[in-house]
């Protein structure tokens, strides 16, 4: 170091870098140790790759208050570098601005001890020091942040890329699902392990939207990919909560529909699943409603077929489209059990008047919904959305 670039009363704050350049192991040691004990995100990193960074940080820092510098370029390469290392290894953002913070947390703590303390004389001489402490945590956690989210971009852009290409493929398997099986462990699946797939209608979402989602998934249990397809937001989950993915999907655009799929194994049930949450999702009823395909797995099947069944179903939907009442009353019904009584105190009205509207409902559409057939008929005619104009099963081949 060149004497005459050494401000006043520096060389003494210089000879207490130099001191920890020496101890550097056991100064990186007691970082790393720190970091451990307040990040529980780093456990996923084993000691080595965490140390390595650390190292690089630590010479940075105590290299550039040893010449009054701030971050250099070559320093702000190293932290970009690094924000885009920790990105691909799976951790968070501010976990890995956190470390940051704790690694120079210790860095001044070492000087302050080594110099006496606070109060000590020698201490002074870290005041001027302060100022370049700052610069490094504001420059370095910025750069390397940048770096973490130029390439989680890049990775989602990448995973997107084959996450379309496994969906395309699993819509028309090749022979012995070979391609399938390659795309699925590039998206980190097993092949014969469990899939569920949940989805919602694209119109609610765009890309921003769904950028926030696979972030906020990002990190958790299990393996979720999503991408907006065709008229649909589809995400394809392993070892994964439903429920978790649903609320978040619900906390990101509360007023959406959504469809659950079943829990199927392997690539053709990862097919199944998929086919499931599409088909729930077409019965949803309402914006903000979640339809299960195990729970509304009848209403569900039927939906693709809802054309076909209107000559079955129209005397019905026409009634309860004409007295809403009727309709609400079999729902009220059915939801209770088949119990007037109940029905009636959900609905805020006697007994006799459930029963009189039910009969009412007979009477109009032929079916009777104290009777299992009857009901059953009912709901599905309740249930099943209207076929869009033009709609109707493809001709068999």
């Amino acid at each position: 170091m060149r004497s005459e670039t050494v401000p006043e009363g520096h060389s003494r704050l210089a000879a207490l870098c130099a001191g920890l350049l020496r101890d550097e192991d056991a100064v990186v040691g007691d970082i790393v140790e720190l970091i451990r004990r307040e990040l529980p995100e780093y456990e996923r990193l084993t000691t080595a790759e965490l140390t390595t960074g650390v190292v690089a940080q630590f010479r940075g820092l105590v290299g550039g208050l040893a010449d009054g510098r701030p971050p250099t370029e070559r320093d702000r390469a190293v932290a970009g570098d690094l924000g885009r290392v920790r990105a691909r290894q799976g951790l968070p953002a501010q976990a890995m601005i956190n470390a940051h913070h704790v690694g120079y947390r210790q860095v001044w703590n070492e000087l302050l001890v080594r110099s006496g303390g606070a109060g000590a004389p020698f201490a002074e001489d870290l005041l001027p020091a302060v100022g370049t402490v700052w610069s490094w945590i504001q420059v370095v956690s910025s750069t390397a942040a940048a770096g973490h989210q130029e390439q989680v971009r890049s990775d989602d852009a990448a995973v997107i890329g084959v996450t379309y290409r496994f969906l395309s493929a699993l819509h028309h398997p090749s022979p012995g699902w070979e391609e399938e099986t390659r795309l699925a462990r590039a998206l980190g699946f097993d092949p014969a392990g469990p899939f569920q797939a949940v989805c919602a209608p694209a119109d609610s979402w765009d890309d921003d939207l769904l950028d926030t989602v696979r972030t906020r998934l990002r990190g958790g249990r299990g393996e979720v990919r999503g991408v907006i397809r065709g008229d649909q937001l589809v995400l394809l989950g392993q070892g994964t909560d439903a429920d978790a993915v649903v609320r978040v999907l619900t906390e990101t655009v509360p007023a959406g529909a959504i469809g659950v799929g079943l829990v199927r194994r392997g690539l053709p049930g990862a097919a199944d699943t998929l086919l499931d949450a599409a088909e729930a999702l077409a019965v949803a009823p309402g914006e903000g409603v979640v339809a299960g395909f195990g729970r509304d797995w009848l209403l569900a099947t039927l939906a693709p077929r809802s054309a076909r069944l209107t000559p079955v179903l129209a005397r019905a939907r026409a009634v309860a489209a004409a007295q809403p009442l009727l309709g609400e009353t079999v729902r009220a019904f059915a939801a209770n059990g088949s119990s007037w009584s109940a029905a009636g105190r959900q609905l805020n009205v006697h007994a006799n008047t459930v029963k009189y509207r039910l009969d009412r409902w007979e009477q109009l559409t032929g079916w009777d919904p104290r009777t299992w057939d009857g009901l059953t008929a009912s709901m599905v005619a309740l249930g099943l959305p209207d076929p869009a104009p033009g709609d109707g099963d493809a001709p068999a081949p």
